[in-house]
């Protein structure tokens, strides 16, 4: 019994024997009903917890679903060290790599959906989803938050003898590119130097290599031992003066191609001037429609949705909401913008994660579109150009 009810059952029999006690006296209203005490309280639902309650004493762990030594060890960590400063309860956040794409993607989409566990994405892992190992949808992820757009730079070896890909081809050089081991797997920035280089015609090598599904750090390996003359890659020509100090400066890695959003102007990073023609405009004026529609289907995707975070899919709503208006302000923040444009070395944008879902969803309705035929396509340009 509970102090309540003990305080008000008693109150009660007081009154009913009080009543009693005038009724034997004679009173004037003999037949007077008796007063009751309050009724038992009902069961009602558990509260809301409170958003400091909610995260008060938690550790939230980002996955990485990327190889340590690219843009994510410069961004995420940064994410990691600020963002308790804007989440009620101020929980601790952590970081750590499960890697390749898919095999981080199938972790987190089997994750406790308890609101503390979340991952970095550079890329919506659409095409992956569709292989054998995948275990996942992207279209059920929690998303939580977009701060980048997915445009993506083709930056070269200084000795690659063309600062322009339109020049490729009257250069005579082959152009060795890493990609995927698997065809399913290839994204938005494979496709854009695929559909380029059928409308330029310039020699591509593409090499597959098992570096090319887990980040950039293995890549910038690879171009310094000269296996392959560059990569293709999204934010990490920005974050290059951190990772590699002076190799933009120098020349020692140059831009000859970007594919941004339409009527993009590539910005340059903050140790070069050095930019790129933005190739999605000259794609979507010129190429023939089946080129036009693998470009759409699969790069323009990618390009509107960039560098994001995204929690188990039946995250508890609570821990969604608490997290969207924590990353929100965060992107709100004048010193947490300033900070994070600086490892970025461009401007960041705020794309809120419920416009994130809805785009994201979206995106996954109209892959899922022809796709049969889109990927036997995908399949023959990758054999044409891997020689396989």
């Amino acid at each position: 019994m509970n102090r309540l009810w003990s305080q008000t059952g008693v109150l009660g029999i007081v009154a009913l024997t009080f009543a009693l006690l005038l009724a034997a006296c004679g009173g004037a209203d003999p037949t007077a009903t008796p007063v009751p005490g309050k009724a038992a309280p009902t069961a009602t639902p558990t509260a809301t917890p409170e958003p400091g309650e909610f995260y008060e004493g938690k550790t939230i762990r980002v996955v990485i679903p990327y190889s340590p030594g690219g843009s994510s060890s410069v961004l995420v960590p940064y994410f990691a060290h600020q963002m308790p400063n804007f989440i009620p309860g101020n929980p601790r956040m952590i970081s750590s790599h499960i890697t390749p794409v898919i095999a981080g993607n199938n972790f987190i989409a089997a994750a406790n959906p308890d609101g503390t566990q979340i991952m970095y994405n550079s890329r919506v892992a659409l095409p992956q989803q569709y292989t054998d190992e995948a275990k996942f949808d992207v279209a059920t992820f929690e998303y939580l938050i977009g701060y980048t757009s997915g445009e993506s730079v083709l930056m070269v070896n200084r000795n690659v003898p063309f600062g322009d890909m339109r020049e490729a081809k009257a250069s005579g050089h082959q152009l060795r590119l890493p990609i995927e081991t698997d065809p399913n797997e290839i994204g938005g920035a494979d496709v854009a130097i695929i559909v380029s280089a059928e409308m330029f015609g310039f020699d591509l090598k593409l090499i597959p290599l098992s570096i090319a599904s887990t980040g950039t750090a293995e890549q910038l390996v690879a171009m310094e031992r000269g296996d392959i003359d560059g990569q293709i890659a999204g934010a990490i020509w920005y974050t290059m003066p951190s990772l590699r100090p002076g190799w933009t400066a120098d020349g020692t890695i140059k831009p000859v191609a970007f594919w941004g959003r339409p009527g993009q102007v590539m910005a340059p990073n903050s140790e070069s001037d050095a930019t790129a023609v933005n190739y999605t405009d000259i794609i979507l004026a010129d190429a023939p429609a089946d080129l036009l529609a693998l470009y759409n289907a699969l790069v323009i995707p990618e390009v509107a949705l960039g560098k994001h975070f995204l929690a188990p899919p039946d995250t508890d709503p609570v821990a969604v909401d608490i997290l969207r208006q924590a990353f929100t302000d965060a992107m709100n923040d004048k010193i947490f913008v300033k900070g994070l444009n600086r490892l970025l070395g461009s401007p960041s944008i705020n794309f809120s994660g419920a416009e994130l879902q809805t785009t994201i969803e979206d995106a996954a309705a109209g892959y899922a579109k022809d796709r049969d035929a889109r990927e036997k396509k995908i399949l023959d340009l990758y054999n044409k150009y891997t020689g396989q």
